[in-house]
């Protein structure tokens, strides 16, 4: 059962952020680079390798953003919320080779290692 929880929780948890981003007409909100940086921070730890591409990845999401909104925006209490919501959902019981799996799977095939 935890062997499909992890490529689904990455899953639902990117599909959200990408529904948020969609719905506001490709506009980034607090709660949409939550998840983005919830999701790819946790892909960076337990996958140092692919940082590069987890990087590529975020960038690709949220589009180009000033820097002064986007530290705002990791100030604010949605995105502490939503970033800490998925952290700790994505951290907690997840077995290590599974979780390596699943962030590996979200790097498009030219960017692995």
């Amino acid at each position: 059962m935890i062997v499909m929880k992890t490529p689904i929780i990455l899953g639902v948890s990117l599909a959200i952020a990408m529904v948020s981003l969609a719905r506001a007409d490709q506009s980034i909100t607090p709660f949409t680079l939550g998840v983005v940086d919830a999701v790819f921070g946790f892909c960076r730890h337990v996958n140092p390798a692919g940082a590069p591409a987890y990087r590529q990845l975020r960038v690709a999401m949220i589009g180009k953003q000033s820097e002064r909104k986007l530290e705002d925006f990791t100030h604010s209490a949605e995105y502490r919320n939503a970033f800490t919501v998925v952290r700790t959902v994505l951290r907690d019981g997840l077995p290590q080779n599974q979780a390596l799996k699943a962030c590996q799977d979200i790097i498009p095939a030219g960017g692995r290692r």
